[in-house]
């Protein structure tokens, strides 16, 4: 995974065909999709879970606009 070898905490991903749907755990990353019936058109935001426990919110405000809000030290 691209994901891992840059070794980045965060990144938003479009068009992935998976139809897992809202928050998926997998390896070292929590996947948070929007919740669609269609599995060509979602959106995933992978999150390290070095700073999972820092994510308070997580919005898809349209196909082209998410962000995600967390909590400071």
């Amino acid at each position: 995974m691209a994901v891992a070898r840059y070794k980045l905490d965060l990144v938003d991903v479009e068009e992935v065909r998976w139809d897992k749907r809202d928050i998926v755990r997998a390896v070292d990353y929590i996947f948070f999709s929007k919740k669609e019936t269609k599995i060509i058109s979602r959106e995933y935001i992978f999150v390290h879970h070095r700073i999972v426990s820092a994510v308070q919110r997580v919005e898809f405000v349209s196909r082209r606009i998410s962000y995600i809000v967390l909590r400071g030290h």
